[in-house]
C-alpha cells in the first residue's frame, strides 16, 4: 500500500516535471481547480438566545496530486459588515478525491444587535462566509500554494422567538372511567396546553407543526404532534394548542397526587417548526422545554 502511494506521487511529479512551461501548467490548473461544494446551509439549533448555522460542505480536488493539511479561514459578515472570524479543523485531500468540511457557527442575538440594531423592524438579514484555504505545494512546476476560495451568502429571517405557556390543564376522568382504569392499569386523562410564540424580530411566520412530549411527576404520559394554531393579526405571533383525549398507560402511583387534588410537576418538551417567505432559510425549528406545576 505504501509502495503504491509513493509510486503514484512519483508519477505525478514526473508528469509535472515534463510540462514544457509554467504557463501551460497554469492552464491545466485553471481547468482542474480544486473547489468547495456547498451541499446544504441550515440552522442546526435555534434557542431563545442564539442561532447556530451549519454548512455541509466538501472539498473537491480535481488535481492529480494531493493537497496537504491546511485550514479554511473565514470572515463572517452580517449585511456585508464584518462580525467575527472562524476557521475549520485541519483538512487535506488525496489526488482526485474529496473530503467533507462541516462548519458550525453559533451567533448570539446580542452580537447581531451590534450590526442589525433594529431587528424588530427588518424582516431578514444576510449572513455571509468568505475566505479561502491555502494549501502549500512543494512540487516542481507548481505555484507555492493553491488557494481554494469559499463564499456563501444566505438571507435569514429576523426571528427572535419568545415562548410563553398560557395554560396547562389536565382533565379529570369521570368516576366510571376511573374505576375501570384500576383493573386495566390505564388512566383516561385529557390534556390541554396553550402556548404563545411571539417574534421580537420583524419577520412574519406561519406555524407548521410541533412534536411534543409531556412529563408528569417524572413519568412520560403524553406525546404526539399538533398542527393546531391561531396566527396573530400582525403575522408575528401564533397561539399553539395541544389537546389530547387519548387514554395512555401510566401507573396510578405516578399521578396519584393529581387524583387526590394535589399539584404535580410537569415538563413539556418539543420542537416547533415555522415557515417564512422570501428568504433562503425558509424553515426554522425551535426546541422547547417548559416546566411548571399543575393540578385539576
Amino acid at each position: 500500500m505504501l509502495f503504491t502511494r509513493r509510486l503514484t506521487l512519483l508519477a505525478s511529479m514526473a508528469m509535472i516535471a515534463l510540462l514544457p512551461s509554467c504557463s501551460l501548467f497554469q492552464k491545466i490548473l485553471a481547468n482542474a481547480q480544486p473547489e468547495f461544494k456547498i451541499n446544504a446551509f441550515t440552522v442546526k439549533d435555534l434557542s431563545l438566545e442564539s442561532i447556530t448555522f451549519h454548512i455541509d460542505a466538501e472539498l473537491l480536488n480535481h488535481l492529480p496530486v494531493p493537497l496537504p493539511q491546511s485550514l479554511l479561514k473565514l470572515d463572517v459578515k452580517i449585511n456585508d459588515q464584518p462580525l467575527t472570524k472562524m476557521q475549520s479543523g485541519p483538512i487535506s485531500v488525496k489526488a482526485g478525491a474529496s473530503t467533507p468540511v462541516p462548519l458550525d457557527l453559533t451567533l448570539k442575538y446580542a452580537d447581531l444587535y451590534r450590526i442589525v440594531r433594529s431587528m424588530s423592524l427588518v424582516e431578514s438579514f444576510k449572513v455571509g462566509f468568505q475566505g479561502a484555504a491555502d494549501f502549500p505545494v512543494t512540487l516542481p512546476g507548481m505555484p507555492e500554494k493553491i488557494s481554494v476560495p469559499f463564499n456563501v451568502e444566505k438571507t435569514v429571517p429576523s426571528f427572535l422567538p419568545d415562548v410563553t405557556i398560557d395554560s396547562v390543564q389536565i382533565r379529570r376522568p369521570d368516576l366510571s372511567s376511573l374505576v375501570s382504569s384500576v383493573f386495566k392499569d390505564e388512566i383516561p386523562l385529557g390534556m390541554d396546553v396553550d402556548l404563545t410564540v411571539n417574534n421580537r424580530g420583524g419577520a412574519k411566520f406561519n406555524f407548521d407543526q410541533m412534536g411534543y412530549t409531556m412529563m408528569l411527576g417524572g413519568s412520560r404520559v403524553f406525546e404526539g404532534k399538533t398542527t393546531s394554531a391561531e396566527a396573530g393579526p400582525d403575522g408575528k405571533s401564533s397561539k399553539i394548542r395541544i389537546s389530547t383525549d387519548v387514554p395512555l398507560k401510566e401507573s396510578v402511583k405516578a399521578i396519584l397526587p393529581l387524583l387526590k387534588g394535589s399539584a404535580i410537576n410537569y415538563e413539556l418538551k418539543g420542537t416547533a417548526a415555522f415557515k417564512f417567505a422570501g428568504v433562503d432559510l425558509s424553515e426554522l425549528k425551535l426546541p422547547l422545554n417548559k416546566t411548571g406545576s399543575i393540578g385539576f
